[in-house]
């Protein structure tokens, strides 16, 4: 509703909050599955192994911009801040390669050969953290 309340009326914040959204309840789905059995069954296991839920690069960028669309009514989207999402798209890549390695070279789950979700490798939360950490300094510093 967000998004197409957005686009209708040329309402951005409303975009970047839908996009926030989708992103809130992609974060919370592995839990909300895990708790319904899916991680000790296949193929709901490797479903959620190798689609990217949680992130985490992506939402500070998207909370972000959602801020300076809502507090700028100046600000418009271009192409020199698609950098920002720079950090996401090598996550999913990191992520795309993972899943054709393990498919396709390897033929069994060989990356995931520990049973652990690599959302919830120690250096994606804390890289995760460190970025939601960036982000609000540069969205305090731009309000004042």
């Amino acid at each position: 509703m967000l998004l197409t309340k957005g686009a209708r009326k040329g309402e951005k914040s409303s975009i970047w909050l839908s996009i926030f959204t989708f992103l809130a309840a992609l974060y919370i789905l592995p839990f909300a599955l895990g708790y319904a059995g899916w991680y000790s069954r296949n193929p709901y296991r490797e479903f959620l192994f190798y689609v990217p839920f949680q992130q985490l690069f992506l939402f500070p960028v998207v909370l972000y911009f959602y801020f300076q669309t809502l507090l700028d009514k100046n600000f418009h989207f271009s192409k020199n801040l698609v950098w920002h999402f720079v950090p996401a798209i090598l996550y999913l890549l990191y992520n795309i390669f993972i899943f054709l390695a393990d498919k396709f070279y390897f033929g069994y789950s060989h990356f995931y050969a520990n049973g652990r979700d690599k959302d919830f490798d120690s250096w994606y939360q804390v890289a995760g953290f460190l970025s939601l950490a960036t982000y609000l300094i540069l969205g305090v510093m731009d309000i004042f």
